[in-house]
């Protein structure tokens, strides 16, 4: 009825003042701005993909590759499988503490990407990349006993592409801090939206 209404009025007084109800403009012609909520479900699928991508690797390198101590004179990079036992970078630890160390920092990480999706959306998606990598390496845990590692660096550093995700989300979160919240408390300038 409204756009009726100011059709008509247009028709019958060549007046553009009531084209905003007919036809409501962006305030700004950035499209990045205009669906922020699907390149962020993008970004977490995407994170989804590369956590079954990498499950997928470690029960091939479990059956395909030669164990980390196969290896005499390790190269720059080597692929082989690594069995961690402990938690980051192999400090010895008992399962029970991992898993209850794991619950704690998963329980802050889930509040914070739920109490920031509003005023810090990439600390929100950022703290999801870690929960999704930290989720790959658990479930390693649970299915083997211990973390499944693939690729070794400088022939001392163990990684999978869950630890990658890890180290990722927290250098993004970490970055993310830095930027100011989103305000919500002012309308853009036009009024129109």
């Amino acid at each position: 009825m409204q756009v009726l209404q100011a059709t008509h009025r247009r028709a019958s007084s060549h007046r553009q003042a009531d084209l905003h109800l007919v036809h409501p403009v962006q305030e700004n012609a950035y499209p990045g701005d205009v669906k922020p909520g699907i390149a962020r479900a993008l970004a977490v699928l995407g994170t989804a993909a590369v956590v079954v991508t990498d499950e997928w690797i470690k029960a091939w390198a479990l059956q395909a590759l030669p164990g980390d101590e196969a290896i005499a004179h390790p190269r720059l990079v080597e692929l082989v499988v690594h069995k961690n036992f402990g938690i980051a970078f192999d400090l010895p630890f008992r399962m029970p503490i991992i898993l209850v160390t794991t619950g704690i920092i998963a329980a802050f990480l889930v509040r914070l990407a739920w109490t920031s999706r509003v005023r810090r959306p990439m600390g929100s998606l950022f703290a999801v990349i870690i929960l999704l990598g930290a989720a790959g390496n658990l479930f390693d845990r649970l299915a083997y006993g211990f973390t499944v590692d693939y690729v070794l660096l400088f022939g001392r550093l163990a990684i999978n592409l869950c630890d990658i995700l890890i180290v990722a989300g927290v250098g993004g979160l970490l970055l993310s801090g830095g930027r100011p919240p989103r305000d919500l408390t002012t309308a853009p300038a036009s009024g129109i939206l």
